[in-house]
């Protein structure tokens, strides 16, 4: 008896070296072989805006093959299933919900592999320890490059006018640098849940409770962890603008006389836009043979998306 017993004890650990063994070290050294905002994502809630002109054509972000489907709900703090979106049928305008993403791995989630490993996936993220989660691509939707191709790639700032003052940058650098540091922007939504220790980390979650944001008017992507939203400071930047440009206002009716009319409120300027969307950049990238004339950049920098005052939608 104690001789069958240790046969079926020696063949339990057999079975479990063969079988369980590698597939453990399989999932870990691939979640231990992603880049680190990956394999151990934090949250972030930034924007920026995105042109891709593929031998003259300019590529649809705003087709349904691009476009997350939302449903309204309650804003919440949870990280989010993906770490990037385009929705509200909007072209240019991407959604950043990880951390410290990449312009070749936002390539990438949209099919063009720049940055290595699986096709099918950014890699491999440690979700609920001790289980390795894939982290797979939106679609495979972007056009390749012919041999002949070149990346040509500019960020751009709008001037008052309506001109655009552009820069050259390396492809290099947008394949492989976070995109802040790219854009030379910020975060604000990533500081700050830096700072109140809202990580993915499982111990530290326990300890902080996700901080919870209303600044997207109530609206919410399907799933309960498909939107990290912006955090309360932003809204309050623009709720103690609004009080201090009626405290101005007031302040002038009392030392001169006015209609009856109401006091109209200073419109939101582009400054205080980009702060409401916590946002990075704009940026343009043409992939053909031949650089782009300085009237082609022109136009596709003034083509952009408007930013407007709705902190999800836009």
């Amino acid at each position: 008896m104690k001789t069958k017993n240790l046969l079926q004890k020696t063949l339990i650990t057999v079975l479990i070296a063969v079988i369980v063994i590698p597939l453990a070290t399989y999932s870990i050294l691939r979640w231990a072989l992603s880049r680190e905002n990956i394999s151990y994502p934090a949250q972030d809630h930034s924007h920026f805006r995105i042109k891709y002109i593929f031998e003259g054509q300019e590529e649809n972000f705003g087709s349904p093959r691009y476009q997350t489907d939302y449903t309204k709900d309650i804003c919440n703090g949870d990280l989010t299933t993906s770490p990037l979106h385009f929705h509200d049928n909007k072209a240019d305008y991407q959604h950043q919900h990880w951390a410290k993403m990449t312009g070749g791995q936002m390539l990438k989630f949209y099919g063009y592999n720049l940055i290595g490993g699986l096709d099918g996936y950014l890699g491999f993220k440690l979700d609920q320890f001790p289980k390795v989660t894939p982290v797979p691509i939106h679609s495979v939707s972007l056009p390749k490059p012919r041999p002949n191709s070149q990346f040509w790639i500019y960020t751009g700032i709008e001037n008052s006018d309506g001109s655009w003052t552009t820069t050259a940058k390396s492809k290099d650098n947008f394949v492989n640098q976070d995109l802040e540091t790219f854009f030379g922007q910020e975060s604000q939504a990533r500081k700050d849940i830096e700072r109140y220790k809202v990580t993915s980390n499982p111990v530290l979650k326990i300890i902080f409770k996700p901080i919870q944001s209303q600044a997207h008017s109530g609206i919410e992507h399907k799933s309960a962890t498909e939107e990290q939203t912006h955090l309360m400071n932003e809204r309050e930047k623009l709720e103690a603008t609004i009080r201090n440009n009626t405290a101005s206002s007031n302040i002038s009716s009392i030392s001169k006389p006015t209609n009856s009319k109401e006091i109209e409120k200073d419109p939101i300027t582009g400054e205080e836009l980009k702060s409401i969307n916590n946002f990075l950049g704009d940026v343009v990238i043409f992939v053909q043979a031949d650089e782009p004339t300085a009237d082609q950049i022109q136009t596709r920098f003034r083509s952009m998306v408007k930013l407007d005052k709705s902190t999800c939608g836009g």
